[in-house]
């Protein structure tokens, strides 16, 4: 089974600043670059994310499968983690990444029992032994510093979501925008990646592109029908909260894959785009 929480922490810069009179024609060029090394990766039409579900990419963005998504990750200087798709702008300058965790049906049945204090404090507590695990293997520590976005959970769209505002060892800063799209089967996990600065621009971009995403018929949340498999735990467990249980069986296992990129992506920029643009990285 996939795991049910992926924190990838980034800290993101812009790849690179084309003017407007020169920006479709970059645009065109950074996109038959991107493909040279992540050939599933498209700007238009429908992604299909796993076999779960799809999204209508918006204009100016990029979609790539979850193989090339993770190479992606892992050329910012992530590691290795499990992905179905991935969208991002042609510059490359933040992500949205999803992830379909197939555990079952999530009831809704504790969207009155969020405390968001005690989620953090939780949160804090497991990312202090997440933090053993990165300086075993030569990572830097990181240290969730509050909620930019307090969880919250929508019982119109079945959405449940959150901010964490993190900070790396150097003190570079970063938050990860998480959102649950509850399914019939289990859970699309959707985090998009992107700098503090960054954040209040694209929350909305945010959720414009999910207004694209769509469970494949069959899967839809409203579709449960008695009989289906029942995920272990509720809403509460999504978010890593709610006793011993979840922190071990959830949070364990993902402690490798929380990672802080600094400048990752501008060296990334350096080999896609290529020495031409290596001077507009800001």
């Amino acid at each position: 089974m996939k795991n049910l929480l992926s924190v990838i922490t980034i800290s993101f810069a812009s790849c690179f600043l084309a003017s407007a009179q020169d920006a479709p024609e970059q645009a065109v060029n950074t996109l038959e670059t991107i493909r040279s090394q992540f050939p599933s990766a498209q700007d238009q039409g429908v992604g299909k994310i796993g076999t779960e579900a799809q999204i209508n990419l918006p204009e100016g963005m990029i979609f790539m499968d979850g193989r090339d998504g993770d190479k992606l990750l892992q050329s910012w200087g992530n590691l290795p983690s499990e992905m179905d798709a991935i969208v991002m702008p042609v510059d490359a300058s933040w992500c949205i990444t999803f992830q379909f965790a197939d555990i079952g049906y999530v009831k809704d049945d504790e969207k009155e029992d969020i405390d968001a204090d005690a989620i953090l404090k939780e949160k804090r507590e497991a990312q202090e032994a997440a933090n053993k695990q990165r300086v075993s293997q030569g990572l830097g520590k990181l240290e969730i510093v509050k909620w930019a976005v307090a969880p919250n959970y929508n019982p119109s769209t079945n959405n449940l979501e959150w901010a964490m505002l993190l900070k790396d060892s150097q003190g570079i800063e970063s938050i990860n925008l998480e959102t649950r799209l509850l399914g019939r089967r289990g859970v699309m996990n959707v985090t998009l990646l992107c700098g503090p600065e960054q954040f209040d621009d694209l929350k909305p971009v945010l959720k414009s592109t999910l207004e694209g995403f769509s469970y494949n018929k069959g899967s839809t949340y409203g579709e449960y029908k008695e009989g289906d498999k029942l995920a272990e735990f509720g809403l509460l467990g999504l978010m890593g909260a709610g006793g011993a249980f979840v922190i071990w069986k959830f949070w364990k296992p993902i402690c490798a894959g929380l990672v802080a990129v600094g400048i990752g992506i501008k060296k990334f920029a350096g080999r896609i785009f290529g020495k031409k643009n290596e001077g507009r990285i800001s």
